[in-house]
């Protein structure tokens, strides 16, 4: 009989929780130092927050957003604070800058994200799903949330 991904898991995937609670921000929203550094390098508030709320996007949710503007208010007023900026509303100016797309590719090569969709990456993550298919006794739902 086969064996399919769980509907929970697919509709939760690269996707926010409903549920944005202090613990939740406190885990995955947390701007290291470096982050914060980073992220501070940028030029004028609007580029510093999108940049951080990259970051945390990409950590939270595994993916980078099409519309990296589209996260839920806590999650910017949290990376906002942590970067002094009195206004989290500025975000939405960061849909219409060319410079979000730059901003993807410099957190991937900084902290080592791939995209998985193009080679060698597909090929990696192919290879990891097969090797543990065969070690473990995970079901694809747990496969898919382990990838």
């Amino acid at each position: 009989m086969p064996v399919v991904v769980d509907p929970a898991d697919l509709s939760g995937y690269a996707r926010f929780p409903a549920d944005v609670g202090r613990d939740w921000l406190g885990r995955w929203c947390h701007l290291s130092d470096a982050d914060v550094t980073q992220a501070r390098r940028q030029a004028g508030d609007v580029t510093r927050l999108g940049f951080a709320v990259q970051i945390a996007t990409v950590r939270a949710i595994g993916t980078f957003l099409p519309d990296p503007t589209a996260v839920p208010p806590p999650v910017v007023a949290s990376v906002a604070r942590q970067l002094d900026i009195a206004d989290p509303g500025i975000l939405a100016g960061y849909a219409k800058l060319a410079v979000r797309w730059r901003h993807t590719s410099e957190i991937r090569r900084r902290y080592g994200y791939r995209d998985f969709a193009s080679q060698p990456g597909h090929f990696f993550l192919v290879l990891w799903l097969y090797r543990q298919a065969w070690v473990d006794d995970l079901g694809p739902s747990a496969l898919f949330r382990a990838a």
